[in-house]
C-alpha cells in the first residue's frame, strides 16, 4: 500500500483488533497452493454468506506491527464511542497510516 500511495496520502482502514490477544498471530498460510492451518481453523461470515477463513488474529501489538510493515511510519488509531448515536462496540477502531509528503 505504501508503494502505491502518493506522498502525503493516507491509507484509512479497519481491522478486528482483539484486546485480549497480546501478540498478533498468523493462523493460516498458503504453502504451494494449499492452506496450512497453524491453529484450529476459524471462519467468519463472508459477504456472499459463505465461510471466510481467519488467516490472522490481530492483537495489542497491531499498531507496532503496522508501523514496522509500513517502514516505521506512525499509525493513528481512532475509536469513536457515542452511545447517543448507537456507536458502542468492539472492533470499531479506524487505523490511519500517512505517507510522508
Amino acid at each position: 500500500i505504501m508503494r502505491v500511495l502518493r506522498a502525503g496520502g493516507a491509507h484509512v482502514f479497519t481491522a478486528p483488533k482483539h484486546k485480549w490477544i497480546t501478540h498478533t498471530r498468523q493462523c493460516a498460510q498458503l504453502v504451494d497452493g494449499e492452506v496450512k492451518h497453524l491453529y484450529e481453523p476459524q471462519y467468519h461470515l463472508a459477504a456472499n454468506g459463505g465461510p471466510s477463513l481467519v488467516t490472522w488474529e490481530y492483537g495489542y501489538d497491531f499498531e507496532l506491527l503496522l508501523s514496522e510493515w509500513a517502514g516505521n511510519i506512525p499509525v493513528e488509531t481512532h475509536r469513536l464511542l457515542d452511545r447517543s448515536k448507537g456507536i458502542d462496540a468492539e472492533f470499531n477502531e479506524v487505523f490511519v497510516i500517512r505517507k510522508p509528503a
